[in-house]
């Protein structure tokens, strides 16, 4: 989505900043480079961010945050295949946020929390932030990126954005490089054993839940 919005809006991105995963997200607040870093860009993609929300918000007045939903069990999937692959990842360390368990139950605990902050984000500053369902969004990129640039009163051009709607635009350094893949939505339900599914039904409600509001909001832009 940033990549999108970035090419179509002819924007600078700030792509994932190490800061952002070695410090706090709010680590923008204590250090001058670093805040320099995320004021020069038109846009951020920072997932943790969600953890500062508020902080981001008050700090950068005109600021807009588009939150992606993606179901926490194919989150967990993704994180379950860097453990596979031995990988080096942070993403099942979640201390930070007050959370002393790993494995899927640290990660469910986690999206608890994240998914908290973010609707008490947007029940404050409704017209600053923005729910987007992965799963909407994998089924039409273009469409569904010119509907959050709507949002953004911000212009569109599909053209650039087209030509690399396709590639895999995630972090490729969690990648081995030949794996250019994208797994897509649902993977869950090939990948996931049936004990850790169970892990995360109360979450996949909230998923869907919250999925449902934030197709009502787009259908509204479209």
């Amino acid at each position: 989505m940033a990549h999108l919005l970035a090419a179509g809006a002819g924007w600078t991105l700030l792509d994932d900043p190490e800061w952002a995963i070695e410090e706090s997200p709010a680590h923008f607040l204590e250090d001058p480079a670093t805040f320099d870093e995320l004021a020069a860009v038109d846009i951020a993609k920072i997932p943790r961010m969600t953890e500062a929300l508020p902080q981001f918000l008050d700090t950068f007045e005109d600021a807009q945050v588009v939150v992606m939903l993606r179901d926490p069990r194919d989150t967990w999937c993704s994180i379950r295949e860097k453990f596979a692959t031995g990988r080096k990842t942070r993403m099942h360390e979640y201390s930070r946020l007050g959370i002393t368990e790993r494995g899927p139950l640290g990660c469910r605990l986690a999206y608890d929390v994240y998914m908290e902050r973010a609707e008490a984000t947007v029940a404050a500053h409704p017209d600053r932030l923005l729910f987007v369902p992965y799963e909407h969004f994998y089924e039409d990129r273009i469409a569904t990126a010119a509907h959050v640039a709507q949002w953004l009163g911000a212009p569109f051009d599909t053209g650039p954005a087209t030509t690399i709607a396709e590639a895999q635009l995630g972090p490729l350094r969690n990648k081995p490089t030949d794996d250019h893949g994208i797994r897509g939505p649902g993977r869950w339900q090939r990948d996931l054993p049936p004990d850790e599914v169970e892990i995360f039904a109360s979450a996949a409600a909230t998923h869907d839940r919250l999925c449902r509001g934030a197709l009502e909001r787009l259908a509204q832009l479209a």
